[in-house]
């Protein structure tokens, strides 16, 4: 009798784990905020070009592509990344980031490229892109966030008036045209490296998120393992 009671409940105790299974997240991922120049600053309204602009002694249009060294927190990928990019223009316009490693403090291999959106107008407003994938960052690695230049005029902006100013190694050069960072590429102008100090009272802006996957919480263990027990029960009433 007892055997017959408890098969006999096995699909109610089944369709009460599965609801309350199938309520909770199987997966899920949590949002780190691994390098952040922006969040309660104030935009400075001059900076570094980006994109395209008449070089001073030739004349020709040239290239400018423009980078800011971050170290990774937390291991995951980019899930969302903003700037301190105004762009002219009356419309958005789209720019791409490479992420690179860093090689003793300068710009290694690409690891991939992210587009962002800017608001045109030199709107003082961040150029923004987020993702759902990507690939993986490592906790304490050093990387390379460089835009890969411009359709139309922009300019990476300070900000000041920040709860607390970092120090931040900057990447810059010109090429005569093209969007990819690699040796040769008709450079008008050398690589250059800076070193924004504290004391400088701006930073570049720059915010990147990180997403990482969260561990399942010990009572989806749990519905588990009474899911699993409840399957060997229904199959030895099925033997019988």
């Amino acid at each position: 009798m007892t055997k017959n009671i408890v098969v006999k409940s096995c699909p109610i105790a089944l369709g009460v784990l599965g609801v309350a299974f199938g309520a909770m997240p199987i997966s899920a991922k949590a949002d780190t905020v691994v390098y952040d120049t922006i969040t309660g600053g104030s935009w400075e309204g001059g900076g570094d070009t980006v994109g395209p602009y008449p070089n001073g002694n030739t004349g020709a249009t040239q290239q400018e592509i423009d980078g800011i060294e971050f170290t990774d927190t937390t291991t995951g990928y980019i899930s969302s990344l903003a700037a301190s990019i105004s762009t002219g223009g009356t419309s958005s316009n789209s720019l791409t980031f490479g992420i690179y490693t860093s090689s003793a403090g300068q710009v290694g291999s690409l690891v991939e490229k992210l587009n962002v959106t800017s608001v045109g107008s030199y709107s003082y407003t961040p150029a923004t892109g987020t993702y759902t994938s990507g690939t993986e960052l490592q906790a304490g690695q050093s990387y390379w966030a460089v835009v890969l230049g411009s359709p139309v005029q922009a300019e990476w902006n300070g900000i000041t008036s920040l709860p607390t100013y970092l120090t931040q190694n900057q990447f810059y050069e010109a090429f005569a045209g093209g969007d990819t960072l690699a040796p040769g590429a008709s450079s008008l102008q050398p690589i250059q490296y800076d070193t924004i100090l504290p004391s400088y009272g701006y930073n570049y802006g720059l915010k990147i998120d990180v997403a990482s996957p969260v561990p399942l919480p010990s009572a989806a263990w749990l519905l588990l393992s009474g899911l699993g027990g409840l399957g060997a029960l229904v199959r030895r009433r099925s033997d019988a």
